[in-house]
């Protein structure tokens, strides 16, 4: 993908090469630091969040390919990092989400009122999910009668209504996605006023051209569980470093 997007580049004397190729010729190529600083940036977007990919492949795909919600590509960052092997989750609305939850969670029930496009996504649907045809989804989410760690609230029915059933069925240390929760100021309310926090992830997402953004609404109770050794992980695009001196007490214990 990178060699796709980044031109050739034609150095002095010599044949085209790829910018992966050129890059320790780069003393060749004059260019103000903002245009090689934005042509970083772009980068960034386009190959590592896998927003070219997403755009021409008509699904949200991240860098590697693997598919990932339509959420701000900040949120995707931050639930990349969690450990979600033992929650249970549930969608109203399914779709590439639906995909990236079940390669993560123990479970997934998934409310849809298209329902050719369910019968599309049940031909490729891991053991672990469950896809449910529903013309009311309140309704159909209340028939379940059970509690679920992670809600996502990303429809296209009335999100107030599904905000406030969720609310009724939010486990204990669990949490509620909002999308799009810039639109939605009324369902964000909601959800502040049953005492859930609020967290905002602003920002671009995937195969879109606007910013929008997608909300959190925690639990009292929620702890957050690395997927690995460490939180935050390196972002996509980010600079490693290790953990240095003054990461460290400065005086021993």
């Amino acid at each position: 993908m990178a060699q796709e997007f980044w031109t050739e580049i034609k150095l002095p004397d010599r044949s085209p090469e790829t910018l992966a190729e050129a890059r320790g010729h780069l003393g060749l190529i004059e260019a103000p630091r903002d245009a090689i600083w934005l042509a970083s940036v772009v980068k960034i977007i386009a190959v590592d969040y896998g927003y070219l990919e997403s755009v021409r492949g008509g699904a949200s795909a991240w860098g590697d390919g693997a598919p990932i919600p339509m959420y701000t590509y900040s949120l995707i960052e931050y639930l990349r990092a969690l450990d979600f092997s033992q929650s249970d989750i549930m969608e109203f609305g399914a779709g590439q989400s639906t995909k990236f939850w079940a390669a993560r969670a123990r479970s997934v029930v998934a409310l849809e009122n298209d329902a050719a496009w369910i019968e599309k996504l049940k031909e490729a649907a891991p053991p672990n999910v469950t896809l449910v045809h529903a013309s009311d989804m309140p309704a159909a989410f209340r028939a379940l009668d059970r509690a679920f760690d992670i809600i996502i609230v990303d429809c296209k029915a009335n999100r107030f209504d599904c905000a406030q059933a969720a609310i009724e069925r939010l486990a204990p240390g669990g949490m509620v996605i909002l999308d799009n929760s810039d639109w939605y100021p009324n369902t964000a309310k909601l959800l502040r006023d049953a005492d859930l926090i609020q967290v905002d992830f602003p920002g671009l997402r995937p195969g879109r051209a606007h910013a929008c953004a997608t909300s959190l609404f925690l639990h009292r109770a929620f702890v957050a569980r690395p997927a690995g050794e460490r939180l935050p992980l390196a972002p996509a695009g980010g600079k490693p470093r290790p953990s240095g001196p003054w990461d460290q007490p400065s005086k021993p214990a």
